[in-house]
């Protein structure tokens, strides 16, 4: 995913934007991880907004997935937005499923 090169990049500003997604280990890890490996070179961090899975209730028994969890990093060269997708084997309530990640960038022209 990150196309650049490290050796030209401030490690230390790095490491402090990178240190910003730490609070997300604790609601979902994997997100925090994605989330530290989208930052490229140089970006500062503006604002980080973390929406977990919701789910609604169906007929008292079943639960229906409304939204999958995402994450959107607002930094000062782009927006990056992160969503888990999922997949099922099967659409059975009870059965388990996960998800994948699904990355976009938008960069200004």
């Amino acid at each position: 995913m990150n196309h650049f090169d490290e050796s030209a990049v401030d490690k230390e500003s790095l490491v402090n934007e990178r240190e910003k997604f730490a609070y997300l280990a604790e609601l979902n890890y994997k997100f925090s991880v994605f989330g530290r490996k989208s930052l490229l070179g140089e970006q500062t961090v503006r604002q980080i907004v973390y929406q977990p899975l919701i789910k609604t209730a169906f007929m008292k028994i079943f639960r229906c997935l409304v939204s999958p969890p995402h994450l959107t990093i607002l930094t000062d060269r782009e927006m990056i937005l992160l969503r888990g997708e999922l997949e099922c084997i099967a659409n059975y309530p009870g059965m388990p499923c996960k998800f994948r990640k699904i990355f976009s960038s938008i960069r200004p022209v």
